[in-house]
């Protein structure tokens, strides 16, 4: 699985050197806890997130720092569209990061988020156990018909054991039907097999 497939295709940027409270009023607008910070190229330089404006602001108050470059967090960890799912998780997980920024060529495409993750794997294990509930469902249902084959199997072979001691039934005509018997149950094993 690679990222192209799932990450969130809207990247909200906002540029290196705006101010502090058009950073929080874009935040607000796009709905996102996280932006992504281009430089004059368009290229990511940082990302900007709720948790940076919350704690850093007060921080860097003082020496009259007022910009996002002076609270975002940076150099840019990002990947390609290509990268696998797999390898992003663990960046996210080792840089203790919830978004990470997807590029071409520098520029913004959009943001895997850990819900993005979350939800992909959440619907893998709802096909995975779907996919094993049939398996399941497939084998109880061919396991009743085999006890059904050789429960016939049994019968038949008490029939056949009775009429070596029975002169009075038609012999050919009773060992037909029972061939009748075996080959219907042989042919719903074929067809379950074949379903």
């Amino acid at each position: 699985m690679r990222v192209e497939d799932h990450f969130t295709r809207e990247a909200c940027t906002i540029h290196v050197d705006a101010a502090l409270p058009d950073a929080a009023r874009r935040m607000r607008a796009c709905g996102f806890g996280s932006l992504v910070v281009v430089g004059d190229d368009g290229r990511v330089v940082g990302m900007l997130t709720d948790r940076d404006l919350a704690l850093r602001v007060v921080a860097v108050q003082d020496s009259g720092a007022r910009t996002v470059e002076h609270v975002m967090s940076a150099p840019a960890v990002v990947v390609a569209p290509d990268t696998p799912v797999d390898d992003a998780l663990q960046i996210m997980r080792t840089r203790g990061m919830r978004r990470l920024p997807i590029v071409d060529d520098g520029k913004p495409l959009g943001v895997l988020s850990l819900d993005d993750v979350l939800g992909l794997y959440s619907t893998c294990m709802h096909d995975l156990t779907v996919e094993l509930r049939s398996q399941r469902d497939h084998e109880h249902h061919r396991g009743r018909l085999e006890a059904a084959r050789e429960a016939l199997e049994r019968i038949y072979e008490d029939v056949r054991d009775r009429l070596r001691y029975t002169a009075w039934y038609s012999r050919e005509r009773l060992f037909d039907e029972i061939d009748d018997l075996k080959d219907r149950a042989q042919k719903a094993l074929e067809h379950l097999d074949g379903g």
